[in-house]
């Protein structure tokens, strides 16, 4: 749906206000027409007999529903627009009474068609107060004065109407066509005679296109439960998905295992306890484990999930290759001997070692094979660190704290960042947990601008290139300048004050605000005294337009001009120059004038860069200055930063030079 954009400080126009209207109507248009599409439709219009009964008939509240012109006519001073149809909504609030007369000749009858159509109207006529340009504060009384009315509302109207037919011989009579332009709806009879039109004399016009019913009113076909032919299983299609193929879709399986949070089974599952339940009353369950987890007389053992972990069956991975389905794995070996640690530790080679009471040392294969060690070496290499044992008594072992180091890297770049202990896991021995953006590899040693990049599992070392120290200064120079400008510009577009009008009053002078200036300038060159114009200004924190005439305009618009030109030379008279140490002389007599710190917008040098402690500037002394020329630092602000006696401006305190050397002075700059 199109929308009108309008601006701040922009002068509002009535096509604003229109095109709003216009677009509203269009984007509900075509919703309208997207959902029930382009032909007439109806909806309310009931058709009934009056109370107390007469031969008048009522039509209750309704909408039509049809196809139009967006504009058939012009829509204030929008034209008319034809060349397009929408789906208009013309609405009547309120019943009206449609008089049905019978005929006066014995034997005779007359049928009565109620049409309905859609109308534009135009309505609500008032004398509207206008603009005037030679007095603004009194308004003229409609368009130049004249007083005349302007219609305030366009209306889409649900016009009713009744047409009646040609009396004839009762059973004889038709229902005339409805008129152009407009769709019948009933069709009333009234015979010689009658004086009360009943509910029986009301007939609805077959096919007249009335909306069927509301999503509330087919609330009731569905009370009756119907039913529908469930589609097989696989099915995708727009068919109608039964409450059998929803069960099917997503009910549960048969010897499916869940977790719930409550001690006891729902109804239709069983605990998983290792208990022994009949084949025949859990016949299709029995059907699908059948005595993998056991078996007795009539009964099959539930599996025991009871205080474990389920873990996945290895089926031909070679993982957990001794283990079959449904088998419970049991308590691994351990270091029992007294004093000695009580967790096993795994080497690099795969093997377990365990301690028989302080006697003989063993290892333990993958096939939980004990194998006595008959040969080994004093220290074993562990993952994560070393085990040492006591080469003269097995069971008296020494374990050796086991710690890991972590490298952590950027998560975009892949850049070395730090390196860190990583946490050991809980519940594997031996094991670390590596963070998210870290690594166990080490990475390479690096050399000046060079940095070590993670990418891929490994690592690589990168150059970086140095920015010179010319470079840099440029940089900063350059950074410093925007700065300025955007604090002149900031400033010029704060407003300004003006007494043209006898006392002070605050002027906006944003960008739109200097052009209509400059338009309303314009316009007031060559006016007489009495001619005014309101203007936009402040005081006392409250906004309003007040009239002003040409020589106040003009004074207003060279007090702006003075302001503008004003901070424009403020934002100019700071700056950074840079000059040879040969022209320093004719500074150094400048060098303790009065400082005018209220002139410089935040002007002066940053560090770019920084390499073996040291800050590079360029070889040429860099100096600011205020708008009067007056320098900002004095010349024990410079600090030598380099054994390569490169120099930069150090808004710090002082710091004591050595004798022998002379500081470079720039040459001053003035606006």
């Amino acid at each position: 749906m199109d929308r009108q954009i309008v601006y701040p400080g922009a002068i509002p126009l009535e096509t604003d206000l229109l095109n709003t209207n216009k677009n509203a109507m269009i984007g509900l248009a075509k919703l309208a027409a997207a959902i029930m599409g382009t032909g007439t439709m109806l909806n309310g219009l009931a058709c009934t007999p009056d109370s107390p009964a007469s031969l008048n008939v009522k039509v209750a509240a309704g909408e039509i529903y049809s196809l139009q012109n967006i504009d058939g006519t012009a829509y204030s001073s929008l034209a008319a627009e034809t060349a397009h149809s929408i789906l208009k909504q013309g609405i009547m609030l309120d019943s009206v009474l449609l008089p049905c007369p019978a005929p006066e000749t014995n034997g005779y009858s007359i049928n009565y068609l109620v049409q309905v159509a859609y109308q534009d109207t135009d309505a609500n006529a008032v004398v509207l107060p206008y603009y005037n340009a030679g007095n603004p504060p009194q308004a003229y009384s409609g368009p130049n004065n004249s007083g005349a009315t302007n219609y305030t509302t366009r209306k889409g109207v649900c016009a009713v109407s009744v047409k009646a037919g040609v009396a004839a011989a009762t059973g004889t009579q038709t229902t005339p066509a409805p008129d152009a332009g407009y769709t019948g709806i009933y069709s009333v009879t009234a015979a010689c005679g009658q004086t009360q039109i009943t509910a029986g004399n009301i007939n609805a016009i077959s096919g007249a296109p009335f909306i069927n019913s509301t999503l509330l009113g087919l609330s009731p076909a569905f009370a009756v439960s119907p039913t529908a032919p469930t589609p097989p299983q696989s099915d995708n299609g727009a068919k109608v998905a039964t409450t059998a193929f929803v069960q099917q879709a997503v009910g549960n399986i048969t010897g499916q295992v869940a977790f719930f949070a409550f001690p006891y089974a729902p109804d239709g599952w069983l605990k998983c306890n290792g208990a022994a339940v009949s084949r025949t009353r859990y016949a299709e369950l029995f059907a699908i484990i059948g005595t993998t987890f056991g078996a007795g007389s009539g009964t099959f053992n539930l599996p025991d999930l009871r205080g474990e972990f389920v873990r996945g069956f290895d089926d031909g991975r070679d993982v957990d290759k001794m283990r079959s389905f449904g088998s419970q794995q049991a308590a691994s070996k351990v270091l029992g001997a007294t004093g000695n640690p009580s967790l096993p530790y795994l080497n690099r080679n795969g093997w377990h070692y365990s301690i028989d009471n302080g006697a003989t040392l063993r290892k333990i294969s993958d096939s939980n094979i004990e194998q006595p060690i008959t040969t080994y070496e004093n220290t074993e290499q562990f993952l994560g660190g070393t085990y040492s044992y006591n080469t003269a008594t097995y069971g008296s072992c020494a374990g050796a704290p086991m710690t890991q180091t972590v490298y952590n890297y950027h998560p975009e770049t892949g850049e070395l960042v730090s390196c860190s202990e990583a946490d050991p896991s809980p519940l594997e021995p031996g094991v670390f947990l590596i963070p998210a953006l870290a690594t166990d590899i080490a990475p390479p040693d690096t050399g000046k601008g060079q940095v070590a990049v993670f990418s891929k599992g490994k690592w690589t070392v990168k150059t970086i290139p140095v920015p010179s120290p010319s470079e840099l200064l440029a940089r900063a120079r350059q950074g410093q300048l925007a700065a300025i400008v955007s604090a002149c510009q900031s400033a010029i577009v704060a407003g300004f004050s003006s007494s043209a009008l006898g006392t002070a009053y605050l002027y906006p002078s944003a960008d739109t605000d200097q052009r209509n200036l400059l338009s309303i300038v314009l316009a007031a060159q060559g006016q007489n005294a009495q001619w005014t114009v309101p203007l936009w200004c402040t005081a006392d924190g409250k906004g309003l337009f007040v009239p002003h005439t040409a020589a106040q305009v003009r004074q207003v618009n060279t007090d702006w001009v003075a302001f503008r030109t004003e901070r424009q030379r403020k934002g100019g008279g700071s700056r950074v120059v840079t000059m040879p140490e040969a022209e320093s002389a004719a500074a150094a007599s400048q060098i303790g004038k009065p400082y005018d710190y209220t002139a410089i917008l935040g002007l002066g040098l940053r560090r770019d860069w920084q390499q073996d402690d040291a800050w590079f500037c360029s070889e040429s002394v860099a100096w600011a200055f205020d708008s009067a020329g007056h320098p900002l630092f004095r010349p024990d602000s410079l600090r030598r930063v380099t054994p390569q006696h490169l120099w930069m401006l150090a808004p710090s305190p002082p710091v004591e030079q050595p004798a022998a050397e002379t500081l470079p002075i720039g040459r001053l700059a003035r606006p």
